[in-house]
């Protein structure tokens, strides 16, 4: 498993995990906590989407450059 698919996994948990808490009485409690995981995660899935990019990119330029 890719360390992109497991991003992808974790996030599917926690929300997930917030869909199974939605009647509990400490839902703001958990959520507090729980967004703060979900931002990070997004942040990282969205640096490796940059680096992807940018790989394709350069390797787009290098074969431009070769031809």
């Amino acid at each position: 498993m890719t360390e992109y698919a497991k991003l992808l996994a974790a996030r599917m948990q926690i929300e997930n995990i917030v869909q199974l808490t939605a009647d509990n009485e400490y839902k703001d409690y958990l959520y507090r906590h729980l967004v703060l995981i979900h931002v990070e995660l997004e942040r990282q899935l969205a640096n490796m989407a940059e680096e992807q990019k940018t790989v394709l990119t350069d390797k787009d330029s290098s074969s431009t450059i070769l031809e």
